[in-house]
């Protein structure tokens, strides 16, 4: 999980340094960005190419890189359960098919309640039914399309942006990339982190469980009895 957020990191620094170096800079130095983007030669021609490669490639593979965290999120659920001994999970592992067979659980085990409640907060989240439409999207019709919007403000002299798409018959309309890698990221990270909160307390609560089980909660300071060494299997 970890280190598909650092690889969307990573993607994201890169998607700003390519930026950086073929418009930010230009800006900088007077250009307006009309002629950044419309260019007059063959060379900026190639140049311009190798931007809109260069952006979409990296874009892409944040939103790959986070959406596939959620998944990575589902088998560290999977496994800290148990789900992988023979709990009665069947099928592959997934967010979807997690937050439904936990949900499933917590019906009759409280303690999963909470565990429960934030995979489908996760799940549900607009953020997250956005990222996951996008990604199916580009996964299956390799789109959408990366473009530079002009002036969208009197501030900004262009955005960055997804292009719209359609999904399941519904028109997606084109998004800011840089505010849609923000709320990706954080709607995954606020999740990763309180998953695990969850998950350690979960652990905690079943291995107390299991020394009461087992007769081992006594307070450190409870003096424990002496056992006289037996060999009879019988009592053993």
């Amino acid at each position: 999980v970890k280190y598909r957020m650092a690889h969307a990191e990573y993607h994201y620094r890169e998607y700003q340094r390519i930026t950086q170096a073929h418009i930010d800079s230009k800006l900088q130095a007077g250009s307006d960005i009309w002629e950044v983007t419309s260019p007059t030669s063959d060379e900026e021609a190639n140049s311009m190419a190798a931007f809109y490669i260069e952006c979409e490639a990296h874009l892409y593979a944040f939103v790959q890189a986070v959406h596939a965290a959620a998944d990575n999120l589902a088998h560290v659920v999977y496994y800290v359960l148990g789900l992988n001994l023979g709990a009665g999970f069947k099928g592959r592992v997934s967010l979807d098919s997690i937050e439904k067979y936990v949900c499933k659980m917590a019906q009759t085990t409280p303690t999963l309640v909470s565990i429960a409640n934030l995979l489908s907060g996760l799940k549900s989240a607009s953020t997250f039914v956005d990222l996951n439409d996008l990604v199916n999207h580009l996964k299956h019709h390799g789109g959408p399309s990366v473009c530079v919007l002009h002036q969208p403000s009197a501030d900004k002299a262009y955005e960055i942006q997804f292009g719209g798409f359609l999904r399941d018959s519904q028109h997606r309309r084109a998004i800011s990339a840089s505010q849609f890698l923000a709320d990706s990221h954080q709607v995954l990270n606020v999740a990763i982190v309180n998953v695990g909160i969850a998950l350690s307390t979960w652990l905690e609560s079943a291995v107390s469980q299991k020394a009461l089980t087992w007769g081992f909660a006594k307070s450190p300071d409870e003096p424990t009895e002496a056992v006289a060494p037996t060999r009879n299997p019988q009592s053993t």
